[in-house]
């Protein structure tokens, strides 16, 4: 699984959420992160949109995009930090 993040202007984020919802409509992570916010798209390298229609959607809001690919068991594995009371 890989995990996008994009990060855009924090002023334009509404409009630029509205795009990115057309090219993951399962949803995305929204993250504050000062002055922008962060969206993050969770998919299979087959499911993830193209990085360039991605940069499209978010047009001059783009302030940075990162790639990273998830842990096979991310499922399990936030498990771990959660103890029961």
């Amino acid at each position: 699984m890989i995990a996008l993040t994009v990060r855009v202007a924090a002023e334009r984020a509404e409009i630029v959420l509205v795009e990115l919802l057309e090219l993951a409509p399962a949803g995305v992570e929204e993250r504050e992160a000062g002055a922008a916010v962060e969206y993050v798209l969770y998919a299979s390298e087959a499911e993830l949109p193209p990085e360039s229609a991605v940069r499209a959607a978010a047009g001059d809001s783009l302030l940075g995009l990162d790639r990273v690919e998830v842990a096979d068991d991310w499922s399990e594995r936030w498990k771990r930090w959660h103890r029961p009371v």
